[in-house]
């Protein structure tokens, strides 16, 4: 029981939690490495070299779009890898 009045002030922060997303390719230049927080949204991307053209991406075969956009969650891999393949016939 309180016998006066009390004002009470409750500071609250913001957790942030980041993760380090690396993006990496054989035969082309990548775009989007670094670190980003929870739930951020994340734009990674490959440019082939001359030759080469996209096959997939490592995590995801049925991926093959240059650019990739998607929400950071705990549970996104932090290592990306665009699998590019030659143009070359023999």
């Amino acid at each position: 029981m309180a016998n006066r009045d009390y004002d009470i002030v409750a500071e609250f922060r913001h957790k942030t939690e980041t993760r380090q997303i690396s993006v990496d390719s054989y035969y082309g230049e990548t775009t989007g490495s670094g670190t980003y927080h929870l739930g951020e949204l994340v734009e990674i991307s490959v440019t082939p070299n001359e030759g080469f053209h996209m096959v997939h991406w490592d995590d995801d075969e049925d991926e093959t779009a240059l650019v990739r956009r998607f929400y950071l969650d705990r549970y996104t891999p932090r290592f990306f890898e665009a699998i590019l393949e030659s143009d070359a016939t023999y």
